[in-house]
């Protein structure tokens, strides 16, 4: 897209509905709405960092350590895949409909979580959990842009950013505090109540049909949905199939490769080109569906691709979901097995972390919506911070006892993550035109997703090969299953041989920290395609400007 392109490609022109005066919702029950999407939105986000610090203690469990990365990765999968599915369902049949059946389903599943016997059964369930858990994450995302108008949407941004960045702030402090309590069942558990107070606040306050709840019924999209052939058509069945299958395949190379079966084994090349291939495919697909002729109402609509703005936001989300979750997940098992730290002290030293993450996501939004400050600032700020504390967290020492400075460089990335979230979620709603913007929202949030399962599986095979290839020298008549396992029962060695076992897994943690600094770092690209001649800012009128 050229530097000049502004109203086609950026919506600035139209970017609302006809201003009917109830059309947006205010005083208390925005508030209230607002509250019952956020909580929404905490829950899925809380459930992906929860279990980090939660890990050792399940693995321990169900006697299942060297499977303990797919717990994460499965939710984070199905989660990937279903975003903007969940995203154009609502499209078709209704925002209050489609967000009822995804609590359903996430919360149903959470209790199948929490009742699995098996390390098996838990991976299951949580592929099942994070297919629910992407609606009910989706949907309120979307929705909170919806009830306000477009000048609104950096302080709804700032909301939305702020409820998730409180999930994974308190996520691994929960999760922490549950299993020390001698039950980590309940972290699926407590979903159900939590689900159901979400739900009745919002549908005790949002309308029947909203966002079409002021148009003409005939017109509206909602009252179409009672035709079943209507529905089919206009779901694009295929896409999600193809998108799904693609993310699957790409994840499960990189989870196993290295450790189930070596890199260059036919299995790992299969998945790879197998992979590859539906890729292609999706976007061969997307860009035949996006047709005028089509009945099909394609996920990614062929203008996303000439839209060199979005795509770098896309590209941008991607790169900073691997970070993100990277030192949510990893950190707290490093300390818990370097360190030696209990589930709750994991998960309040990662609060160095955590706790500065809204803190860059508020002052993103501010420099951006208030003070006008151009976009490719805070992203450059954003990715120097994150690069520059990964790299230094990745010189961490193998010691029992944790250095102080590791506080520090977990602010640099805190910080740094947050300011380029903060930026990357303000532009996506309005990089695109009006009649896309849910599509739009809905496929950053997946490439953040599909990001943090891609990060999740790399860093996850790294420790999992260097630690097979250099524990058989500590005690090397184990199998390398139990060598893995006796991660969660140090104490049942002599003192050397301890300290060797954390010397392995600590350096096996610092080389996935400095495999995530190639993800900051890239990000320095995503500045590339954003940028143009008079740097874009958000306007007054909620739209992009030079």
């Amino acid at each position: 897209m050229a530097d000049s392109d502004s109203s086609d490609d950026r919506g600035a022109d139209d970017l609302g509905h006809s201003e009917h005066p109830d059309r947006y919702l205010k005083g208390y029950r925005l508030a209230v709405a607002i509250l019952g999407l956020g909580i929404a939105v905490f829950l899925p986000t809380a459930e992906a960092s929860i279990v980090s610090t939660s890990l050792v203690t399940i693995s321990k469990d169900l006697a299942g350590y060297g499977q303990s990365s797919w717990i994460v990765t499965s939710y984070l999968l199905t989660y990937t895949g279903f975003i903007v599915i969940w995203s154009k369902l609502s499209d078709v049949v209704g925002l209050r409909p489609s967000l009822l059946v995804s609590a359903v389903l996430f919360a149903g599943f959470s209790a199948g979580c929490g009742s699995a016997r098996s390390i098996t059964q838990l991976i299951i369930f949580r592929a099942f959990q994070g297919m629910g858990g992407a609606g009910f994450y989706t949907l309120p995302t979307i929705s909170m842009f919806q009830l306000v108008p477009a000048s609104r949407y950096s302080q709804v941004n700032t909301i939305s950013s702020s409820f998730m960045a409180t999930a994974l702030l308190l996520g691994p402090i929960i999760g922490g505090a549950i299993s020390e309590a001698g039950n980590w069942r309940w972290i699926f558990f407590l979903i159900l109540p939590a689900s159901a107070v979400s739900m009745v606040l919002v549908f005790s306050v949002l309308p029947s049909r909203f966002p079409h709840h002021c148009d003409d019924i005939v017109e509206s999209k909602t009252s179409r949905t009672l035709r079943p052939l209507y529905l089919i058509k206009k779901v694009d069945a295929l896409g999600a199939f193809l998108l799904l299958s693609a993310s699957i395949l790409l994840v499960t190379a990189l989870e196993e490769g290295g450790s189930t079966f070596p890199w260059r084994s036919a299995a790992i090349i299969v998945f790879f080109v197998l992979s590859g291939s539906l890729w292609i495919g999706f976007f061969l697909w997307e860009s035949f569906a996006s047709r005028e002729e089509s009945e099909v109402d394609p996920t990614f609509p062929r203008n996303f691709f000439s839209n060199r703005i979005f795509l770098g936001v896309l590209f941008g989300c991607f790169l900073s979901g691997v970070p993100l979750i990277v030192a949510v997940i990893e950190l707290p098992q490093r300390y818990q097995i370097v360190n030696a730290a209990s589930p709750v002290e994991a998960g309040t030293q990662l609060l160095a972390y955590a706790a500065t993450l809204p803190l860059g996501i508020v002052t993103s939004n501010t420099a951006t919506g208030r003070l006008r400050v151009p976009f490719i600032y805070p992203l450059l700020v954003g990715a120097t911070l994150q690069t520059l504390g990964f790299a230094l967290l990745s010189t961490l020492p193998s010691t029992l006892q944790s250095p102080p400075a590791q506080y520090g460089y977990s602010v640099l990335s805190g910080i740094g993550m947050g300011v380029s979230v903060g930026a990357f979620y303000v532009i996506s709603p309005i990089a695109v035109e009006k009649k896309y913007q849910h599509l739009a929202v809905g496929a950053v949030l997946q490439a953040r997703l599909l990001g943090s399962a891609v990060g999740i599986a790399i860093v996850s095979s790294i420790l999992t090969d260097y630690v097979k290839n250099h524990l058989d020298s500590v005690l090397p008549d184990s199998r390398p299953e139990d060598l893995l396992q006796s991660a969660t029962n140090l104490s049942r060695y002599p003192p050397d041989v301890q300290a060797k076992f954390r010397d392995v897994y600590g350096t096996a943690f610092n080389l996935q920290m400095k495999a995530t600094v190639a993800f900051c770092a890239a990000q320095f690209l995503t500045v590339i395609l954003i940028w143009t001649k008079r740097p874009l800012r958000l306007a007054v009128d909620g739209t992009l400007a030079q």
